[in-house]
């Protein structure tokens, strides 16, 4: 399966998503994109340091927007917030074969669901958003095999 993570930036919840996401089924590709922002930054420090205390290293991740390419690559793209699965729907809808490719907000597999996973460069909390991507993984892991 090849998957998209999605996030605002590619610098906190991206790399981190995609990072657990490889880590609990490396059989699946997985690449982390941006909708905007800066190319080329690698996570921040705060979330690495998060990550590492969840017991996983970050990739070599470098934010990088999404592009057709991507959406042409992908089987299931995954925004972490309402804003990012609206265009990701966009950019999947106006693809050529983008005709059974799914799309979802990560924050949906959360325990309860809620709408968006909080991005960390507002709130400060590379910790508890670090957990919250940890838990929302794993549950979509075990929804989707």
């Amino acid at each position: 399966m090849n998957v998209v993570v999605v996030c605002t930036g590619c610098i906190n919840r991206g790399p981190a998503a995609a990072t657990i996401l490889k880590s609990k089924r490396p059989g699946w590709e997985v690449r982390a994109r941006a909708l905007k922002g800066k190319p080329g930054l690698k996570p921040t420090k705060a979330m690495r340091t998060a990550l590492r205390s969840l017991g996983y290293e970050t990739l070599d991740i470098r934010s990088e927007r999404i592009t057709d390419a991507d959406a042409e690559w992908g089987d299931v793209f995954i925004g972490m917030q309402p804003s990012h699965t609206k265009a990701l729907e966009t950019l999947v809808a106006a693809s050529e074969n983008g005709k059974g490719k799914k799309v979802y907000n990560l924050a949906g597999w959360l325990q309860p669901p809620r709408a968006k996973i909080d991005d960390p460069q507002f709130s400060h909390n590379h910790a508890i958003v670090a957990a919250d991507i940890n838990a929302a993984i794993q549950n979509f892991v075990v929804d989707k095999t």
